[in-house]
């Protein structure tokens, strides 16, 4: 697997990743971002392509929707993310 950002990158991502889910899915009803993951998205947004994709999934997990992953994304993030994509959809049955 080619390895296309540093690894804490990547476990940056993920970090970011897992609390926009739990923001959108981690209790009832959908809760706000805390100011740091609101900050990392709107960093994100400012960077190259694929990263403002990235950033757009996100936010839309984090109002509690399951979007489909986006194609423009390097394969190891679209396994990452259809991984929690299909965690959310199993913990919702």
């Amino acid at each position: 697997m080619r390895n296309w950002k540093p690894p804490q990158f990547a476990q940056a991502i993920q970090q970011l990743s897992i609390a926009c889910a739990q923001a959108g899915f981690g209790q009832a009803q959908p809760q706000d971002l805390d100011p740091g993951a609101e900050s990392a998205l709107a960093q994100l947004e400012k960077l190259p392509a694929p990263l403002p994709d990235l950033a757009a999934f996100r936010r839309r997990l984090a109002t509690g929707e399951l979007p489909p992953v986006p194609s423009t994304l390097p394969p190891e993030l679209q396994k990452h993310f259809a991984q929690l994509w299909d965690a959310i959809r199993e913990s919702r049955k």
